[in-house]
């Protein structure tokens, strides 16, 4: 009975600690304190390129929102390699982590003020089947934005680009639109492809726009790029940058793309600047969370729910400062998803 008495107590004060702490962050963020910071993604990268180069774990040092600063190792652990892959790497690397993520998170206390953290474990499965060579690559991705570009959907995006007035705009920085290569089946990607096309097609709209004097460059952020997209890519003027390189690019002059990504990509870019224009995921009347409740009416979530959701800093940010307008998907709606343009006010 005592066991069970100490077991009850534990828990009533794990439940009492994670009440503390979702108060306290929540209060940090409605004070307008950010999660994420120019200042705290380089110095995070500082840390990490040390421990790359060297090739030995290290400790790595992160502030949380709430300005302390917290140790994380960069050693695997215990982690035992599954059956079934057998290609695999250990390469520490950082993570982010949304208000939603952070109070509804699994808890740890040790990390439940840091929207930045270190993973330090990660793996690739089996090269099977045919994956695409660059030459094919390059030329699958070229017939396919061929398609696009004589779309309807295509032309009325230019449309409307024209129409809306961008401010002056000179990068385009595309996030976590994955790779485009289907390695097991050696088919070239559609969805990824198609919304790489919208780099290109973005970039010939804002170099020919009147608000625009000098020369678009276009980057792309996505750690699940392999050779071939790095080639194709670059073969169309796309600077391919490691993570989390591309969020230090982000500034008043550009024009983020992202879509359905796994990463908070809306609340980063929110925290670090006023683009000039965002084609992203439309918040919609949704909530401003991705979550369900358990057996017990508490709130929670998974990785995939919580990883890129509204939150009320970007609902603030988009009705203060921003134009919307409806994306114009059309039949390619089911592959680029539920986006929306928004471009700047005067």
């Amino acid at each position: 009975m005592k066991e069970v008495d100490e077991t009850f107590e534990e828990n009533m004060n794990d439940k009492s600690d994670l009440t503390d702490l979702q108060a306290e962050v929540q209060a940090l963020y409605d004070a307008g304190v950010p999660l994420f910071t120019k200042a705290a993604i380089r110095d995070a990268l500082r840390q990490l390129e040390e421990v790359w180069s060297s090739g030995s774990a290290a400790e790595i040092q992160i502030a949380g929102v709430d300005g302390k600063v917290v140790s994380l190792g960069t050693a695997p652990g215990d982690w035992e390699r599954p059956d079934e892959l057998e290609d695999w790497r250990v390469h520490p690397h950082l993570e982010y982590h949304s208000l939603v993520s952070l109070l509804h998170g699994d808890f740890n206390p040790e990390h439940a003020r840091l929207p930045i953290r270190v993973c330090t474990t990660c793996w690739r499965g089996r090269q099977d089947g045919n994956p695409l060579t660059s030459e094919l690559m390059m030329h699958e991705f070229d017939r396919l934005r061929a398609e696009w570009e004589a779309s309807q959907p295509c032309t009325e995006l230019r449309r409307l680009i024209q129409d809306a007035r961008v401010p002056r705009v000179d990068k385009i920085i595309a996030f976590a639109f994955a790779s485009m290569n289907r390695t097991r089946t050696g088919e070239l990607y559609r969805r990824s492809a198609l919304q790489h096309c919208l780099i290109l097609t973005l970039r010939d709209l804002l170099t020919t726009s009147t608000l625009n004097s000098n020369e678009v460059r276009c980057f792309a952020q996505d750690p699940d790029y392999g050779d071939t997209d790095k080639t194709t890519l670059t073969s169309h003027g796309v600077c391919v940058l490691e993570d989390p390189r591309g969020f230090l690019e982000v500034d008043d002059n550009s024009a983020i793309l992202s879509a359905n990504p796994d990463v908070p990509i809306r609340d980063i870019v929110t925290d670090l600047a006023r683009p000039a224009m965002m084609i992203w995921n439309d918040p919609g009347d949704g909530p401003d969370h991705g979550l369900n409740e358990d057996e017990e009416g508490n709130q929670c979530g998974t990785t995939w729910t919580m990883a890129d959701p509204n939150s009320p800093r970007l609902r603030a940010l988009l009705d203060e400062h921003y134009v919307r307008i409806a994306f114009p998907g059309g039949i390619y709606s089911d592959e680029l998803g539920n986006l929306a343009i928004f471009v700047r006010k005067a």
